[in-house]
């Protein structure tokens, strides 16, 4: 199963390989201009760097992304805004999941709503972690990032009887 996705002048495509219980996925970007660029991950090391740059993003724009979300209930433009800087790890991880399901993984499940789902709980787990009276050293990114990694690569390879 290939996936192919368009983005402001580039298009990508997903190539999925390797064995059910291991699987790689390598990534071609081709831009307008002509150029790409390949890339390839496994599955548990894609979910690493998802969970990765979830929690960086979240750290290091803390304040803004915490007053978005709360303005985003009561203001159609914080709303739409909110919408944007969800949009990106919503829809990397529903491709993710597509691509897992042409290799007989999450079978039957919505891509799109696991991807909220997910969204919606890292959202909510870096909240909790980052905020209130703990300072930078109160936090260990390193389990950080291993926990929401293992719930991403859990949620997404599992198969019915498992």
């Amino acid at each position: 199963m290939r996936s192919v996705w368009h983005n402001r002048g580039m298009v990508g495509k997903f190539l999925p390989s390797g064995p059910d219980h291991a699987p790689i996925f390598r990534i071609r970007v081709t831009l307008e201009s002509g150029e790409s660029e390949e890339a390839e991950a496994k599955a548990k090391r894609q979910a690493e760097q998802a969970a990765a740059a979830h929690w960086d993003t979240y750290r290091n724009r803390l304040a803004e992304i915490i007053s978005v979300s709360q303005l985003a209930m009561i203001n159609p433009d914080f709303a739409e805004y909110w919408n944007e800087i969800c949009s990106l790890p919503t829809g990397l991880i529903a491709s993710l999941v597509k691509q897992a399901q042409g290799r007989g993984f999450c079978a039957g499940s919505d891509p799109r709503l696991i991807a909220v789902a997910l969204v919606s709980m890292f959202n909510q787990f870096c909240y909790t972690q980052l905020s209130g009276n703990r300072t930078a050293a109160d936090v260990d990114d390193a389990a950080c990032i291993k926990t929401l990694a293992e719930i991403f690569y859990r949620t997404i390879y599992h198969r019915e009887g498992q």
